[in-house]
């Protein structure tokens, strides 16, 4: 099973193992992560989520960076087809996560 923590540090665990920072793709993963997780009930567009992503302005590359964050994001198995294979959830604490 996938638990989203949303509150405090985006984190994620999976089968009671919390993965690394690194395999969420760092803070632009995180944030594309708990964006995609937040709004899981209705189809997000690239530039929808670029623009919450870069709301500053875009990157030149803006498609090309967004790509390889989402590839990262499911090359770890991160798919958001099925909204019950997503569980967001409180964290309480490091060791006890409370569920929303």
């Amino acid at each position: 099973m996938l638990r989203i923590y949303l509150t405090g540090e985006v984190q994620a665990e999976r089968d009671g193992k919390l993965l690394s920072e690194s395999r969420l793709g760092g803070p632009q993963g995180r944030f594309v992560l708990a964006y995609l997780v937040t709004e899981r009930k209705r189809a997000v567009t690239q530039s929808e989520l670029a623009e919450a992503l870069w709301p500053e302005s875009l990157p030149a590359s803006w498609t090309l960076a967004l790509s390889a964050i989402i590839s990262r994001l499911r090359s770890d198995g991160y798919t958001f087809a099925t909204v019950s294979d997503l569980l967001a959830t409180s964290r309480a604490s490091a060791t006890t996560p409370s569920h929303i």
